[in-house]
Order: C-alpha cells, then sequence, then structure tokens
C-alpha cells in the first residue's frame, strides 16, 4: 500500500487502470487515454501575440460501436476512489456518456448518468465494452433500428470529429431512427456544419436507413464548396441537379433557386416523384425555407414524406421562429459562445466608431433633387437614411480613412477584410475611396482593393482567390449581402459594418465571417469596426450572452425603420447565384440625394473586447479592470497582501489574465513605465502609481547592496536595470543570467559563487522584490 501511495497519477494508470481496462476485454483503439476534447480558448495578448487557455483533457474516453460510452478519471492513490467522480460527471455532461468512473488504482466507483445510480466495483470486475453496451442499451430503451444505425461506423476522414461534431451526428442519427421527421440542428458558423451534414448522411445512406438523399442551399457556391470538400467521398454516386431528372444516383445536392420554377416554367422538383428522397438535409434553413410564405417552402412541402434535417447558425429568436416552428426544438445546440471558449472559434474585439452625419444627422433643404430629378423631402435624415437615401462622399472617404489608418497603424495592411455596405453602389464608392487611401498597395496589384457583388462578374471571378490563405490578392473586399453567409474566408481579421443591421440572423452571419481559426496562417483572433451601430446586437440575450450597452440613440431616419428589406441592411444586391441565370428582379438602382460638399466627423471611438464568460465587455476596460480586481480583492491591503504572499508575482498576473485583464491594454491607457502591480492599483483603488524607475530608485537607496561582494552588486545592479526597462517578467526570468549584459560574468554556475550558491542568489532576488513592493513609511 505505501508503495502504491508513491506512485504519481500516470503511473496508477498504467499500472493499474489500462491493465484492468484491457482485462475487461477493451481494445486499445477503443481506449482514448488523455484524449483531448477542447483547443483551450485563444487569449490575444497583444501585439500581434496570443496563447491557448487550459485545455479540457479527459484521462480515457472509451468507445464502442462508434459510440463514446464512459469516462474514466483517475486519481492517484492518496485520494479517495470516487475522488474524481465530479469531474467525471461533469465531462460525461459535456461528451453525452451514459457512463463515468473515477478510480485511484484501489477499485472503481461507477455512476449510471441515465439513472443517477453509483456502485463500487472491484478493479477486477470493470465492465466489457458488450456489457456496458447491453446496458446502455436497455437504459435508453434503443429499437433494432436506432442500434443498426448507432454502430454504422464514421467515415474515415482525415479528420476525426470534434465532440460537438459527434453529439451532434449522434443525436441526429438517433432522431431520424427513432422516426423523428423532422430534425434540426444549430451549430454557430465556422464549427463545421456541412462536415456534420456529411458524417449523418454517410452513416444513414451505408446503414441503408435512408437510400436517396437531397441536399438543399441557397447559394452556388456554397453547393461547390461542399461538393469539393467535405462530400468528395460520395462523389461516385453523387450529383449537382442542373436541369434534368435523372434518378441513376443517390446523393443529390441542388439549388432553391434552380429547383424552383421561373418565368412560368414547370418547377425542376416536380419532375422528381413525392417519394424519390427519403431524406431531404437544408443548409442554412433559416434563409426563408420553413416561413409557411417562402415560396421555397413549396419544395419542402413537395417531398414531405422525407426526413427532413435543417441546419442553421441561428438560435431561437423571433425572427427565426418559423424556423422552430416547422423543425421544432433543436436536438443539439453549439453556440458561438462555447466555441470561442472552447478554443474551435476566434475571439474578437469591437471598435465602435459614432460619425456626427450618422448619429446628429444631415439637413437637407427644401428643393434638393435626387439622382433622377425628383424633389425629396426636406428634413433631416440620419441613421439608416446615410448611403441608402444620401450619399455623403466625405463620409465614404472619413471611413476609409479610419479603417485605413488603423491598418496602418496595427501593421495589418497585409491582412483580408470584408467591408459591409448598404447596397452594391455603396460597395462601389467604398471600393473607390479604399484604393485613394491606399494607392502605394493598389499600384502594386490591383486586385488589392476589389469589390465582390452579386452582379459584379469581375469580383466574382476572384472570389476563390479571395477565399483561398495562400493567395494574398484580393485583400480588401467591399460587398453587400454576397459574402454575409456561406462563404468560409478562414484567414478574414477584420469585419467592417456599415449599413445598419436590425436582424439578428444577418448579424450572427456577418460576425461568422471571421470566426474561424486557421493557425497555419496566424489567424487566431479577427477584429470588428462598427460604423453603423449594428454591434448593440451583442446586447439581445439570443446572443449568447446578455450585455449592457448604453449609448446615445440616432435621431429616427427619415426614410422610415431602417430600410425597406426586413432584414434592416436593406440592398440591391441580388440574392442569387445561379449560372445561365439572368436576374434583374431588385437590381434596379435606388434613386439616392448626393451632398457633396457636406462635412462628416467622427463624434467618439469605443473599443470593446470579450471578458472570460464571452461577453462583450460595455465599460471602459478601466472599469472593467477596477471591478475584476475589487470583486476579488475588496480592499488594496487584501490584493497588496496577497502580492506580498505570491513567491512569483507571475501567479497572480496569470490569474488576472484568467479574467480577460491584459495588462498590455492598460499600459496603453494608463503608461508603460509602471510596473503590473502599480496598474492594477492605481485602477483599482486609486492608488498613485510608481514607475519602475522610482521602484529601484528605493533599491538603490536602501542597504540591500550593502551586504554583497563588488562582483555580486555589479550583477544584481544589471539585472535590476533589467528591471526597470522591461519589468517584473525579467526579474523573475529564470534565463535572466543568460542575457549579454552578463555574458562577461562567465557561466550561471561561476555567476552564483559570487553569491556563495544558489540558495544565496536566489535569497538576493526574493529580497530585491520585497524593496521593490514594500511600503514608503508615512
Amino acid at each position: 500500500m505505501d508503495d502504491k501511495r508513491s506512485l504519481s497519477e500516470a503511473e496508477i494508470r498504467t499500472r493499474y487502470i489500462t491493465p484492468a481496462l484491457l482485462e475487461a476485454g477493451w481494445e486499445y483503439n477503443d481506449i482514448h487515454e488523455e484524449k483531448t476534447i477542447t483547443d483551450g480558448r485563444i487569449i490575444d495578448e497583444g501585439q500581434g501575440e496570443w496563447k491557448r487557455g487550459e485545455r479540457k483533457r479527459v484521462d480515457y474516453l472509451l468507445s464502442y460501436n462508434s459510440t463514446y460510452i464512459a469516462i474514466v478519471e483517475a486519481k492517484d492513490n492518496n485520494h479517495e476512489v470516487g475522488y474524481g467522480m465530479q469531474q467525471a460527471m461533469d465531462y460525461a455532461t459535456i461528451l453525452n456518456v451514459p457512463f463515468a468512473f473515477s478510480s485511484n488504482g484501489d477499485s472503481f466507483i461507477k455512476k449510471d448518468m441515465t439513472t443517477g445510480e453509483e456502485t463500487e466495483i472491484g478493479l477486477n470486475d470493470f465492465p466489457s465494452p458488450e456489457e456496458l453496451w447491453k446496458e446502455f442499451v436497455k437504459a435508453e430503451e434503443l429499437s433494432e433500428e436506432e442500434i443498426n444505425v448507432i454502430k454504422e461506423p464514421l467515415y474515415p476522414s482525415k479528420y476525426e470529429p470534434r465532440y460537438y461534431q459527434q453529439i451532434a451526428i449522434e443525436k441526429t442519427l438517433r432522431a431520424v431512427a427513432k422516426h423523428q421527421d423532422r430534425v434540426l440542428l444549430v451549430m454557430a458558423t465556422g464549427t463545421g456544419k456541412t462536415f456534420t451534414a456529411f458524417q449523418i448522411i454517410y452513416r444513414l445512406w451505408k446503414s441503408k436507413t435512408k437510400k436517396r438523399i437531397l441536399f438543399l442551399a441557397d447559394r452556388n457556391i456554397l453547393i461547390d464548396q461542399t461538393m469539393i470538400n467535405d462530400f468528395a467521398p460520395l462523389k461516385n454516386i453523387m450529383t449537382k441537379i442542373s436541369g434534368e431528372y435523372d434518378p441513376a444516383f443517390q446523393i443529390y445536392l441542388g439549388l432553391y433557386q434552380q429547383l424552383k420554377g421561373h418565368d412560368g416554367k414547370l418547377n425542376l422538383y416536380e419532375k422528381f416523384p413525392k417519394d424519390f428522397f427519403d431524406l431531404v438535409v437544408i443548409d442554412e434553413c433559416h434563409r426563408g425555407s420553413a416561413s409557411e410564405e417562402s415560396s421555397w417552402r413549396e419544395i419542402l412541402d413537395y417531398f414531405s414524406s422525407a426526413t427532413q434535417i435543417g441546419m442553421t447558425a441561428t438560435p431561437k429568436n423571433q425572427e427565426s421562429i418559423n424556423t422552430f416552428r416547422y423543425f421544432g426544438e433543436p436536438v443539439y445546440t453549439y453556440s458561438l459562445k462555447q466555441g470561442i471558449e472552447d478554443g474551435f472559434l476566434a475571439p474578437y474585439k469591437v471598435i465602435r466608431v459614432g460619425l456626427d452625419s450618422d448619429i446628429n444627422g444631415v439637413d437637407v433643404p427644401v428643393g434638393t433633387v435626387n439622382t433622377i430629378g425628383e424633389v425629396v423631402d426636406a428634413g433631416t435624415y440620419a441613421g439608416a437614411d446615410i448611403n441608402r437615401l444620401v450619399v455623403l462622399p466625405k463620409r465614404d472617404k472619413l471611413v476609409a480613412q479610419i479603417v485605413s489608418n488603423y491598418l496602418k497603424k496595427t501593421d495589418r495592411r497585409m491582412e483580408k477584410a470584408i467591408f459591409f455596405c448598404v447596397d452594391e453602389d455603396h460597395a462601389e464608392r467604398m471600393r473607390r475611396a479604399l484604393i485613394n487611401q491606399n494607392l502605394d498597395l493598389y499600384e502594386k496589384d490591383d486586385r488589392y482593393v476589389m469589390r465582390i457583388t452579386g452582379s459584379d462578374i469581375l469580383g466574382k471571378m476572384q472570389l476563390d482567390n479571395f477565399i483561398n490563405p495562400r493567395k494574398k490578392y484580393p485583400t480588401l473586399v467591399t460587398t453587400s449581402k454576397l459574402l454575409s453567409t456561406g462563404v468560409d474566408v478562414k484567414t478574414c481579421k477584420l469585419i467592417v459594418i456599415d449599413a445598419t443591421i436590425n436582424s439578428m440572423v444577418e448579424f450572427k452571419q456577418m460576425i461568422g465571417r471571421g470566426t474561424r481559426i486557421s493557425e497555419e496562417f496566424d489567424k487566431t483572433t479577427f477584429t470588428i469596426i462598427d460604423f453603423s451601430g449594428a454591434t448593440k446586437l451583442f446586447n439581445d440575450p439570443e446572443f449568447d450572452g446578455e450585455t449592457t450597452i448604453i449609448e446615445v440613440d440616432p435621431p429616427k431616419p427619415k426614410g422610415g425603420d431602417g430600410g425597406e428589406k426586413p432584414t434592416g441592411s436593406g440592398g440591391d444586391e441580388p440574392p442569387i447565384d445561379i449560372p445561365g441565370q439572368v436576374v434583374t428582379k431588385g437590381h434596379q438602382k435606388r434613386p439616392k440625394i448626393i451632398l457633396p460638399n457636406k462635412d462628416v466627423e467622427e463624434l467618439y471611438r469605443q473599443e470593446r473586447l470579450l471578458d472570460e464568460h464571452g461577453n462583450l465587455i460595455t465599460e471602459s476596460f478601466k472599469q472593467f479592470v477596477k471591478n475584476k480586481v475589487t470583486d476579488e480583492y475588496e480592499t488594496y491591503a487584501m490584493f497588496k497582501k496577497r502580492w506580498d504572499e505570491a513567491s512569483k508575482k507571475e501567479e497572480i498576473l496569470k490569474q488576472m489574465e484568467e479574467k480577460f485583464i491584459y495588462i498590455n491594454i492598460l499600459e496603453e491607457e494608463v503608461g508603460d513605465e509602471y510596473d503590473p502591480f502599480d496598474l492594477l492599483v492605481h485602477v483599482a483603488y486609486g492608488k498613485a502609481p510608481l514607475t519602475r524607475s522610482q521602484r529601484a530608485r528605493k533599491v538603490r537607496k536602501s542597504n540591500y547592496f550593502d551586504k554583497y561582494g563588488e562582483t555580486a552588486k555589479e550583477i544584481l545592479t544589471i539585472i535590476l536595470d533589467k528591471y526597470v526597462d522591461e519589468g517584473i517578467d525579467e526579474l523573475e526570468n529564470p534565463n535572466v543570467l543568460n542575457i549579454p549584459e552578463l555574458q562577461s560574468f562567465g557561466t550561471i554556475y561561476e555567476i552564483m559563487q559570487y553569491f556563495d550558491g544558489t540558495q544565496n542568489y536566489q535569497n538576493a532576488m526574493m529580497e530585491m522584490k520585497d524593496i521593490l513592493y514594500r511600503e514608503e513609511a508615512a
């Protein structure tokens, strides 16, 4: 027993738990030891630097028949056998696993997550895969049909599904096997809905549960990307519906718009027998197909005998209510907030810019005419009227100037950016304005700035290059609606919103253009620059967490409630993209009022970050820091005590960082000459900050150096100077003795001899820190 208590947790696993699992009949392929299930939230450290937070990792994840079936958490033998049970239960809940086990190498505690029952079993009595499977089948009351579908293996793709994709796949398969006719999956943009759809379709087809399957989308590019990428393994049995009824295939991909007839022609979908498909999967199903008023709803009604699976990134809200009425409550939801927390999606910061034309409005005098010579209503135009009804060339120039200056200041000019504009005319004006602000780069390659919209043939020809992370151009792209959904631009690091957005659905789709991560191409975070107040939608409780934002409401627009379209961005861009089809409806230019001499000024600029809960920080950053620090340490004395007790100040700074308190941002707001301690206590408790030079002076004025020889004094002085130049990090850096300034003193071992050994050197460093942070006598 004494010997077992001396073993580490890893040794307990190796000597006792793994052998017990193998003895019970578990195969190595089904035992996933130290299985990482999240990537760890990305923490933006500023200056282009970032790191990942802690990753969630289970000691053992056991699988059987393509299903995650059990969690085993191990602890060393100094803990009780059930000590790891709470952790095992937490992971079992996250992973939707039916059994949780805890062990310290003596025995196991088994938890049935379905019944809640806990029992202790011997180390050599761990249940076999077949025994656990039988328990699972019985508890869940699985039918033979469900078992048949669940047991069908995943397609062996290059990447195994992430944990949430696995759950989404399993829950959907079980719903279909239970003969649920309408199934809904909600997964945030960038979380792999199409890959998930492929695995669902593959397993239903391979298990012969479904024989003919239709995959529906509303953009041609979505169909093409799907066929080339995620659905490629099905190429021999798959076709894209192009005009005629062809019963020779098993997987069909089609556009709503092509299946729906035009100009009195027969609907293409009616060429198929009503019962031809037994499964229909609808991508981006929130985009109108479930609404009773939608003409696309006819397609779903026609194939009503088929099981229909809807996939969307949009949680339940007033706009998406028709989707939920049609499909029912989702079988699984994976949110944007959870994706950021898990490290699968990129966190973002928001820069809000308020312009006087938008907030205070512009006066249009009596007798003013628009672009087609009509006399317009005199009065004040503001908010959504700007760019939709009123064109201000100087505003276009200012917006381009603000964004271009930001890119230049942050050295991000070659990073891909999307500018969402009101309509195609606005997108064209912004293209010209951006060119004028970036002539040096535009002269190198005229694709540096491009407009990519529904009717822009040249622009759309460059869309593949914009999507391709290995292509530098196009770089800055203006658009209105074409890029708001379904276009996967992994390296997009900047989203500029210059259109009034009243639609949560459309807003989340726009934000989703920046949420994808590509570490290979150094894309881990992104920025939103908001000129229209669209990010007020972060307030909405439906946007993954309620926030409070208090800002000046702009005057009610002269032109109405923000646009003719219910989505709020207005626009005349054709929403569809069908080869060979000419679209004219809605593409006529809207007459506008042009005020070329109207000056426009910036009224305010606010920067917002995310907190540790994934919510947008809505107060000033300094107020946010004050609230967080004083929540943890109510008084200055409490914080000072904790700071003094920490042998390494890095421990406290790491704790602050986990709460998204960034020292680099405080340095920008208060000053970079201050110690992190001073920055924190100044902001949190109103203490007058000392510079690092002032703190170092305290050490020099003390008798600190008196006890050391001349060489040791010289070494300590160099280290203290290093603190003044670079901060406490250098003082606590174990490699500080390797800095060039100390090389002339010899090796680390030789330097230690000037202090009569390592321990005396370490004591000297501790005393230096004590004096640095010692309170001045009153």
